[in-house]
């Protein structure tokens, strides 16, 4: 593999025709996976983490980046966006809008991480929640 004229380019073959362009940003794809994992960890057994979840209020529906399960019951739910500028105002409007109808409707909470370095205290902010709310088993089988 080869180097190409800019630093993100990286040639995959010999005729230069296919190659690979890194991104040295932050995607939210990026955010959203490394929350996840983080979640998922620091839950432990008896909650599930589940991708782009639906959630409706009679005919009106969106879908959640990140909704932690437990026994298959919603309990939080988190929103992504790889920074507050990124974010398109009516649409964030429009989600925030129905996360707080959401909310008030059905109590499960709904967090937003909005950049990277939010992903460590949104992960904690949920860890706090869970413990305070629902028992959490560790690795070893007992409560915490």
């Amino acid at each position: 593999m080869k180097r190409l004229k800019t630093t993100r380019q990286y040639c995959l073959e010999e005729d230069d025709q296919a190659y690979a362009i890194y991104n040295p940003n932050w995607t939210e794809f990026d955010i959203h996976w490394r929350l996840e994992c983080r979640i998922a960890a620091m839950l432990g057994l008896g909650f599930t983490v589940k991708n782009e979840v639906t959630l409706r209020i009679g005919k009106t529906s969106t879908r959640i980046d990140i909704m932690v399960f437990k026994n298959k019951q919603p309990i939080c739910g988190v929103e992504v966006k790889r920074n507050e500028n990124s974010t398109n105002p009516v649409q964030y409007k429009r989600q925030l809008s129905f996360y707080q109808e959401f909310h008030k409707a059905t109590s499960i909470p709904i967090y937003y991480c909005r950049s990277f370095g939010e992903i460590k205290g949104v992960a904690h902010r949920i860890h706090n929640y869970m413990r305070d709310n629902y028992r959490m088993k560790s690795c070893n089988g007992g409560a915490e």
